[in-house]
């Protein structure tokens, strides 16, 4: 039997998360092989965040970014970036997450992607309402190096 495919087995996958009248566009990508994942492999993941469908005059700002890894008997924070990190169209949210290893004989792991965004209510008025975006990503993982 072969692994089920992955998210990042072609290097890159982009997903977009609605909040009310915008989005959040996360782009992961790996340099990594990630068809050869095992629970015990190093796996670095880079992550950028964008905003889409908004205007320039409001800010955005990201106050957390936070990954959780789940391989089913584990869960785990890898990352927490708390801060004021502005967002606003053009600007990015860019990091590189290194995933720990992963419970022996774990068959996948799921990382759950939570940004924390603080959204102006109007141009240039300095009040804000809080949203949050949560995704996931799941990586397959092969089992005893070898497919299963």
């Amino acid at each position: 039997m072969s692994r089920a495919s992955g998210p990042l087995d072609t290097g890159t996958v982009t997903h977009r998360i609605d909040q009310g009248d915008f989005s959040v566009q996360l782009t992961y990508w790996t340099s990594d092989n990630a068809k050869q994942y095992t629970a015990a492999s190093s796996k670095t993941v880079n992550v950028a965040a964008h905003i889409e469908d908004a205007d320039s005059t409001h800010r955005v700002k990201i106050t957390t970014f936070q990954v959780i890894q789940d391989d089913n008997a584990k869960r785990t924070v890898v990352t927490t970036d708390s801060g004021q990190f502005d967002v606003t169209p053009p600007y990015p949210y860019n990091t590189v997450v290194s995933l720990p290893a992963a419970t022996a004989g774990a068959t996948k792991l799921t990382l759950t992607i939570r940004l924390d965004l603080l959204v102006e209510t109007a141009p240039k008025s300095n009040s804000y309402y809080r949203s949050t975006a949560l995704d996931t990503l799941t990586l397959p993982l092969l089992t005893n190096g070898a497919a299963r």
